[in-house]
């Protein structure tokens, strides 16, 4: 029944090759959307991957013919959004989970947090009286 679907109102038992599949959709898509399909360059190139390949022929098992993808798992790919989110996950937390920090971890950290702390309010005291400076540069300018 898998190909069955694309092939229209054609007897089971009856055997088509590629071409009378393609003739049949393009009349199938002529008939849907109402202009021929221009895209057939793209699928040319796209029917070999395995997104869409019949999966129904490959596990069928009758076949002798050998396609493309033979020895390939018929696992779908991964998608876009899935192989991105793996590539932005930090290695450290699929493996195994860091330890909790030490009290004197936490102490290294306050520090450093207090020095940060110390550093942008001396920025930004020295940020304010440059902003001063120029601004009586400009009113006596």
């Amino acid at each position: 029944m898998g190909r069955d679907i694309y092939r229209g109102e054609k007897e089971e038992g009856v055997r088509c090759n590629d071409e009378d599949i393609l003739t049949e959709a393009r009349e199938m898509w002529k008939n849907v959307h109402g202009s021929r399909f221009i895209l057939e360059h793209a699928w040319n190139v796209l029917k070999h991957y395995d997104k869409w390949t019949d999966r129904t022929q490959m596990s069928d098992g009758s076949s002798k013919r050998s396609g493309p993808n033979e020895g390939v798992s018929s696992k779908r790919p991964d998608g876009v959004k899935k192989v991105k989110s793996r590539r932005k996950a930090p290695i450290s937390s699929s493996t195994s989970p860091s330890p909790s920090p030490s009290s004197s971890e936490f102490t290294r950290r306050i520090s450093l947090g207090e020095d940060l702390l110390e550093y942008q309010k001396e920025r930004d005291a020295l940020r304010e009286s440059t902003k001063e400076e120029d601004r009586k540069f400009k009113i006596n300018g």
